[in-house]
């Protein structure tokens, strides 16, 4: 009796039911619930493993041998592409409810992770039920068992967080990353992935060849001659992996960079061409620094050697390692990956989390949960967003920001609000606990995840103690403002079009650093269309202020302002509002605007920027050659120029003090040196504070540690603020420890 149709039969209606139940339950998840990349690369093991056994039940239901041709192949890649339809179907038809920016992307990206997916898995059960007809499917499922484990061999034994396979198509790591652009690479990868169908394919035809015929000479045979093609091509793949960006190493990142330097505990590796042989060397002697503080904190005397690597740009980093603009340590390969351009805000974190593996849970030498791990680097840094950790949870809390603390400490939880929140509290408690209970006690709970272990006290009963611990602290309007413009906003998985306005907004920021403003503005206001982002907004303003279209500026704040959604996260538009009141000539409004940003006290660099402004336009708003040197997009060797010029006309200690930062740019430290030593006191102590901390960095540079501290001490004389005396004071630190070092060095 012949069996009916493939799709009428029970097995296959099944499978149709299991894929649909699952594509149902990923419309309830963030980033799932829309025809993209992540639904096409979570639709494709469940299918691929259904699209396997089926094809090996056809195959077996042959009344002869198993026909495994190429044509016969395509005969049941397509019945078994009957399975493409209901996740297609469903996440189609969810675009009516969740938005979906980019539904032609969409289809691109499932068209190009499935169908070779799909391909993939008949070559596999095909060679599976050749290589044995006993237990076809057990085989399968271990294969198919070992190609989706290559994604975790590979992104835990190696330096990158990306992998690519022959059946999720990729994976590009968890991170933070809301950029996506790995579809050129991934259409690459693709083709071989149909290679390696092929050679699966002629290998299971050989197979079943040399069992039809046993005594056919297989070496002689056209089977063979395939097989062998097929292996040379998958061969030059995989021998030119890293070259095709599929694969990374620590030698071809060592080779990539070009960059060495090896201290005590380190190999630093470094874009050779992007730091000079001075800023290397200070580079490496900032790890060594870190890593006695740090190491101090946590009472650890690591025995491994660490790899730290720097790279130039996010798209350097995500070609590499991935993550594009995430930094990232590997705890238990003793590696961290940073972007250069964050080196200084970063390596604290990072480096906390690699000496922490000293006591984290075995071979992942991590902590139990994300609360754990990041709270602990968060509470060595012991600030966050320019706060002290207690001050930032109490400005979360009296901005009516009420997240689920023991959620922050639980599996995924810690996921479920904004990163600066997450990260914010978990750091603050984490601080709590070492400051009240000890750092042993908390290196317990580091590697156990049991509050009941470390403290005799479930995390229920220590909550309210660290509670009264933050909520003690004071705050005043301006504190509201902070905490509403740092931590009120939505976890990034969800927003809306993730993906398509991550990368227009990036592309709108790359069109910005390269002076092309029209462009800029027309992808970020192609983003705006899309779905309102706080980031287009700004990029859209900064464009139209450099493309000297004021007005227009102003109208755009306006009516990012009226979005209630978005309001608390765009004070920092008074900056932006102010150059363009400054440039239409209304000297008042512009005050008023860079005031109100000073008043916010968000940070040393927006407060440093808007009391320049003021300073500025109290003496010489009126005057155009000033007013351009500020506003005018002009590159910096320009800038210089022009600063240079109006310091011979107007040597005013304003301008010596911007001409200084645009030194410290280009590492010309002896003139920042001489333009900053001897300056007037200015009316906002955030300009004396700054200069100071300005003179400080440029005597570090030069080697003349002891005024460097001179200058330190005397910036104290400008700042209550404690994270800044904080910061002064791991600077004096540090430069007595360059003193040491430098001291142990000459006697050497």
């Amino acid at each position: 009796m012949e069996p009916p149709p493939f799709l009428f039969q029970r097995s296959t209606r099944v499978s149709l039911l299991i894929l649909t139940l699952q594509s149902l339950v990923f419309t309830r998840i963030p980033l799932l619930n829309y025809l993209g990349f992540e639904f096409s690369a979570a639709t494709a093991p469940l299918l691929t493993l259904l699209t396997g056994l089926a094809v090996i039940r056809i195959a077996s239901e042959s009344k002869s041998a198993p026909d495994n041709s190429f044509a016969q192949s395509a005969k049941y890649f397509l019945k078994a592409s009957i399975f493409v339809v209901p996740p297609f179907v469903i996440a189609a038809t969810n675009a009516m409810i969740v938005r979906n920016c980019s539904f032609p992307e969409g289809l691109l990206y499932y068209i190009v992770v499935v169908l070779p997916a799909l391909a993939f898995a008949v070559g596999l059960a095909l060679l599976s039920l050749s290589a044995s007809r006993s237990f076809p499917r057990t085989l399968f499922v271990l294969l198919w068992t070992a190609v989706l484990l290559h994604v975790p061999v590979v992104t835990f034994a190696g330096a990158q967080i990306f992998a690519f396979n022959p059946i999720i198509g990729a994976f590009p790591g968890l991170t933070y990353d809301e950029t996506l652009t790995i579809l050129p690479k991934l259409a690459l990868y693709r083709i071989s992935t149909l290679v390696t169908t092929a050679l699966l394919i002629s290998a299971a035809h050989m197979i079943e060849e040399r069992r039809r015929r046993p005594g056919l000479r297989l070496l002689r045979s056209r089977k063979a001659l395939a097989v062998g093609i097929w292996t040379l091509a998958v061969s030059a793949v995989l021998w030119q992996s890293e070259r095709l960006g599929f694969s990374s190493s620590l030698n071809h990142i060592r080779e990539t960079l070009g960059g060495v330097r090896e201290t005590e505990h380190f190999t630093v590796l470094y874009p050779r061409q992007a730091l000079t042989d001075a800023q290397a060397d200070r580079l490496a002697s900032l790890h060594e620094f870190y890593y006695e503080r740090i190491c101090k904190t946590l009472r650890v005397a690591p025995a491994g050697r660490i790899t730290s690597s720097f790279y130039e740009s996010p798209e350097q980093k995500s070609t590499l390692v991935g993550g594009g603009r995430t930094d990232f340590a590997k705890p238990w390969l003793w590696q961290l990956h940073l972007n250069l351009g964050s080196a200084s805000q970063s390596l604290k974190h990072e480096l906390t989390h690699v000496l922490a593996a000293e006591f984290g849970f075995p071979l992942v030498r991590i902590g139990m949960n994300s609360g754990l791990i990041e709270g602990l680097a968060v509470a060595v840094e012991r600030e966050s967003n320019g706060e002290t950790l207690h001050r930032a949870a109490a400005q979360i809390v009296a901005a009516g920001i009420q997240p689920n603390l023991e959620n922050v400490f639980s599996t995924f939880g810690f996921f479920r609000s904004h990163s600066a929140v997450s990260y914010t509290l978990a750091g603050s408690f984490c601080r709590y606990l070492i400051e009240e209970y000890g750092v042993s006690r908390f290196k317990v709970l580091y590697g156990s995840g049991s509050f009941l272990e470390a403290y005799r006290r479930p995390l229920q009963s220590l909550l309210p103690d660290w509670e009264r611990r933050f909520r003690s602290v004071k705050l005043s309007q301006s504190d509201t403002i902070k905490a509403l413009y740092f931590y009120d906003r939505p976890p990034i998985f969800t927003r809306e079009c993730l993906r398509t306005i991550g990368n227009l907004n990036a592309d709108a920021r790359m069109a910005l650093v390269d002076r092309r403003y029209e462009d800029a503005r027309a992808l970020a206001e192609r983003s705006l269309s899309l779905a309102r982002s706080t980031e287009a907004v700004f990029l859209q303003v900064q464009s139209l202020n450099r493309l000297g279209q004021y007005a227009l500026a102003l109208a755009a704040i306006d009516s990012a302002r009226r979005d209630e959604r978005m309001k608390s996260a765009l004070v920092t538009l008074d900056l932006y509002a102010g150059d363009a009141w400054w440039a239409l000539g209304d000297i008042a409004r512009a005050r008023s605007a860079y005031g109100s940003l000073l008043t916010y006290d968000l940070s040393a660099a927006w407060n440093e920027a808007a009391a320049l402004r003021l300073t500025v336009i109290s003496h010489f708003g009126r005057d155009i050659h000033v007013r351009n040197a500020f506003l005018l997009p002009a590159a910096d060797s320009i800038r210089r120029s022009v600063f240079d010029s109006l310091l011979q006309r107007r040597p005013d200690d304003i301008f010596r003090y911007v001409r200084a930062q645009l030194s410290q740019k280009e590492e010309e430290s002896e003139r920042a040196v001489e333009l900053l030593r001897d300056l007037r006191v200015f009316p906002y102590d955030v300009l004396n504070y700054q200069a100071r901390r300005r003179l400080a960095t440029a005597h570090i540079v030069l080697g003349e540690y002891e005024r460097a501290k001179g200058a330190l001490w005397e910036s104290l004389n400008f700042t209550t603020h404690e994270v800044e005396i904080m910061k002064v004071e791991e600077g004096i630190e540090r430069c007595v420890w360059l003193q040491r070092h430098k001291q142990a060095n000459e006697r050497f």
